[in-house]
């Protein structure tokens, strides 16, 4: 997949509830981590395994060759935090994180994956230092660092250009939880309890990243189930054929030994004979 999806919580925000979660974004973070359970977290607008809707960037430099500024239509995830790579295990490629980096409401920073850089038809490292506007978004910034292809849409799709802005104010959409190996349910409570000091009246709704890419697959999963049925099926009706067969041939050998034995013959001859004629039949239907 390009990233860790194991052990991966995903609470998700409602529009309700989202105003207060931007308000106390850090807070609630901070008192994630100080739970022995929790090993890393981060509050984001988009995570794999969602829609990840498209929108035009425009580098503000001009094409050396045409002269123009060229845009191009990219996924992009509407903002995340500095806490967004560390915790979903994305691997830079090039350059770095957010974690050097100042954002306003305005400006900031992005981070691209390997197929975005493509696009936009640089090397990785010609890519870093780049200024980037995000038209319709009123953002604009530097390109920072090079993130590695990874599916944030199911395995029926090639890998699309990405791009990630660090806008911490709206990444109010889900926060992303990892947990530590061990026993989930008490995770889940420690967050539940996090989640109820500073969101009081606000419904608790999360689900695992691995179930959230599961969901992905329900074709798969309908025509597995189907071709299982089947086989049972026709694993079902080869044996009762077997057993129909079975139960004629050992009917014909009785009937056969005991007409031979009113005729005289004693059982084991009788047994004998009907080998042999058991046998003369193989060797005329083969």
């Amino acid at each position: 997949m390009g990233f860790d999806k194991e052990h991966l919580d995903n609470v998700r925000i409602g529009p309700p509830a989202q105003d207060m979660a931007s308000r106390q974004a850090n807070a609630i973070r901070q008192e994630l981590l100080r739970q022995p359970m929790i090993s890393a977290a981060t509050f984001a607008s988009g995570i794999p395994g969602t829609q990840m809707p498209y929108s035009r960037f425009k580098l503000t430099e001009p094409n050396s060759s045409t002269n123009e500024t060229e845009e191009h239509e990219m996924n992009v995830v509407f903002g995340v935090d500095k806490h967004y790579t560390e915790t979903l295990g994305l691997t830079i490629s090039t350059g770095e994180d957010f974690t050097n980096v100042y954002s306003t409401d305005s400006t900031g920073g992005f981070l691209l994956n390997q197929a975005a850089v493509k696009a936009l038809n640089f090397t990785e490292e010609e890519a870093l230092g780049k200024m980037m506007e995000w038209e319709g978004g009123g953002y604009s910034g530097t390109i920072v660092g090079v993130v590695e292809n990874f599916h944030f849409k199911s395995l029926h799709h090639e890998v699309e250009p990405l791009v990630i802005p660090l806008l911490p104010r709206y990444s109010n959409g889900q926060i992303l939880v990892r947990i530590k190996a061990g026993n989930p349910r008490d995770a889940i409570q420690q967050i539940e309890t996090i989640w109820n000091k500073f969101m009081p009246g606000h419904l608790f709704d999360y689900s695992f990243l691995d179930d959230v890419f599961g969901t992905l697959y329900q074709s798969e999963s309908r025509m597995g189930k189907v071709v299982s049925s089947f086989t049972i099926l026709a694993l079902f009706l080869a044996c009762l054929g077997l057993f129909g067969l079975t139960a004629l041939m050992i009917g014909q050998r009785g009937k056969e030994i005991s007409i031979r034995k009113v005729l005289g013959q004693s059982a084991h001859r009788s047994h004998l004979c009907s080998r042999m004629n058991l046998r003369n039949w193989y060797l005329w239907r083969f």
